[in-house]
């Protein structure tokens, strides 16, 4: 594993193919290195396998939590920021996770989706460049 994350890299996790590829494409158009993963054993591989500077996580996967990839993210050496994405929200699994709320219509967050992300994900690539800057500074 490089010892800091790809300024650029990205882990989507997501079940819903409609959802992820154009997720996928759409941050790959924005210049960012997309890796997916469909399931809560797809995203630790990744997490073990590679560094993300953003996670973007669905909270329902098909063997298990979204919640517990973003605990193993967290506890990393270099944790990313991380971004909830779901439609299957409650109030439980958003004090659990503590993402920003985002809209649960699936047509509505479709549309909005675009304009979340591009503000998320810019959002979340400043937090990792500050931290990297005020690294540089110590």
């Amino acid at each position: 594993m490089t010892e800091a994350a790809d300024p650029a890299a990205i882990l989507v996790v997501d079940v819903e193919p409609e959802l992820l590829a154009p997720l996928r494409d759409f941050l790959e158009q924005q210049g960012y290195r997309v890796h997916t993963a469909d399931s809560l054993a797809a995203a630790r591989a990744a997490l073990d396998a590679d560094e993300f500077a953003v996670v973007l996580q669905d909270l329902v996967l098909p063997d298990g939590s979204g919640v517990d990839v973003l605990r193993k993210a967290q506890g990393l050496a270099h944790p990313p920021e991380l971004v909830l994405v779901t439609g299957h929200a409650t109030l439980d699994s958003a004090i659990a996770a503590l993402p920003p709320p985002l809209p649960r219509d699936p047509h509505q967050s479709a549309r909005l989706l675009p304009l979340i992300l591009d503000g998320e994900v810019a959002g979340a690539f400043q937090n990792k460049q500050a931290d990297a800057d005020a690294g540089l500074r110590q």
